[in-house]
């Protein structure tokens, strides 16, 4: 497939430009939706230009009728074999199999004995008492407070402790309410590299944790 011209490409997206505005300045292209956004972005009338850096203004911006009608009269081909106007490409390259990015399989170097890392979600939990899902660790406090409040010495595997590097998924908390509410009133990933190693992610939790006191 032949790479789409980059004079029919947005600047900042880089898709097949939607309603072209071009600076009078630099004559830079843009989507109108994406450099429109730039200003909504920091809710200014002036900003950098987002190709050149220079000064621009919302005034700069001209509609280009010529660049759009230039747009309607050209096709690409793609790898699925059809001809597609470049008016339609974006909705076609999201929609076609050919284009859609492979996913990528873990594969080790060389043989090993060690299982092929998982990704762990660290993000989201279930409830452990009731299966009510998606859960952050805020979240979930909250819900075992306003829920499960009562269920004292209930004993649990934590789901957010299982998710942790250290985690144990046969390790059952006696109290899991009052774990919860004591252990995990922040969640680990706004102090923790999971990158560490077990000892110095510990060392950094508790660390911050002296702050939070």
């Amino acid at each position: 497939m032949a790479q789409i011209d980059d004079v029919y490409l947005c600047l900042v997206c880089r898709e097949v430009l939607e309603q072209p505005l071009t600076t009078k300045q630099c004559q830079h292209t843009f989507c109108s939706s994406c450099v429109l956004g730039c200003f909504a972005a920091i809710a200014a009338d002036v900003i950098p230009c987002p190709l050149c850096r220079s000064e621009l203004r919302k005034d700069d911006l001209v509609q280009d009728g010529q660049k759009q009608a230039d747009i309607s009269q050209q096709t690409q081909a793609c790898v699925c074999g059809d001809v597609i106007p470049l008016t339609t490409w974006r909705a076609h390259s999201s929609d076609c199999p050919s284009t859609k990015p492979v996913a990528v399989t873990f594969k080790p170097v060389a043989p090993t004995s060690q299982e092929v890392p998982r990704p762990v979600n660290r993000s989201t939990f279930a409830c452990p008492l009731c299966a009510e899902r998606n859960f952050d660790v805020r979240g979930l406090v909250k819900h075992v407070e306003e829920h499960h409040a009562n269920s004292k010495a209930v004993s649990a595997v934590c789901p957010v402790c299982v998710a942790m590097p250290w985690g144990d998924p046969n390790y059952r908390c006696a109290d899991f309410v009052g774990h919860l509410l004591l252990r995990h009133q922040f969640a680990y990933d706004t102090y923790a590299d999971f990158n560490q190693d077990e000892d110095a992610i510990l060392a950094a939790i508790l660390e911050q944790s002296k702050t939070q006191c």
